[in-house]
């Protein structure tokens, strides 16, 4: 499929999200659109790795986004980037001992996972996508 359809996709789908919360048809709860946003991003994300076996920039621009969001929210910037920081080094080690087998864009999406998530999810994260 071509990169703008998975484009819209997100955009459609975090703008449906946003038009919702306006509304106050959420409850104004910020981390249910919070969970919202980042479970479409993993769908769009997911979809494109299975089809390519790449995750491209967008997404991880859009995950970047939503971490920075997050902290601006939320002002817990030490536990988000500790977990970025923890994240991308283990990976980045895991991939230097196995001789390549974890790409780069896997590394990068798990520090950004981790600038969204925090220390203690995303190790329940990895945990549950290492299954």
């Amino acid at each position: 499929m071509k990169k703008w359809y998975y484009l819209f996709v997100l955009l459609a789908g975090g703008g449906l999200l946003l038009y919702e919360f306006g509304t106050g048809r959420l409850g104004g709860r910020m981390e249910l659109l919070f969970g919202f946003l980042l479970l479409l991003g993993v769908t769009v994300m997911a979809g494109i790795d299975i089809q390519r076996y790449e995750i491209p920039g967008f997404i991880q621009l859009y995950f970047l986004m939503l971490g920075i969001v997050r902290l601006l929210l939320h002002r817990q910037v030490g536990n988000a980037l500790l977990a970025f920081f923890l994240m991308g080094g283990l990976l980045l080690g895991i991939a230097v001992v196995t001789g390549g087998q974890l790409g780069g864009g896997d590394i990068k999406l798990m520090a950004l996972a981790g600038l969204s998530l925090g220390v203690r999810d995303i190790f329940l994260a990895l945990a549950i996508g290492s299954i």
